[in-house]
């Protein structure tokens, strides 16, 4: 089996490639770090554009203050844990 190293300093991060395919897989999981971030970001966007201060509402209900759509706060919030978790999954293979 050929063996090589590798350093790939990507987002501040040394990736260490021992044997083929590993590269291959810091490289997915560098990419799926950055599309993991920009999620929480769009999510993040939503919540400061949600009033849940209405009368009658759920406390667990939020309209958005531009469309008036109705959004279940649990569910957005389970979201950004499901994706903060994949993002801590991610972080701890990138540093190894």
């Amino acid at each position: 089996m050929n063996c090589y190293r590798m350093v790939w300093n990507v987002l501040t991060a040394d990736f260490e490639v021992d044997e083929m395919g590993t590269f291959d897989n810091s490289l997915k999981k560098m990419f799926r770090f950055e599309r993991l971030k920009e999620e929480i970001q769009s999510w993040e966007n939503l919540l400061g554009k949600l009033d849940t201060k209405l009368e009658h509402f759920d406390e667990n209900l939020a309209t958005h203050r531009e469309t008036g759509i109705v959004y279940d706060l649990r569910v957005v919030r389970k979201r950004i844990e499901e994706i903060n978790v994949e993002l801590k999954d991610v972080e701890d293979y990138i540093d190894g």
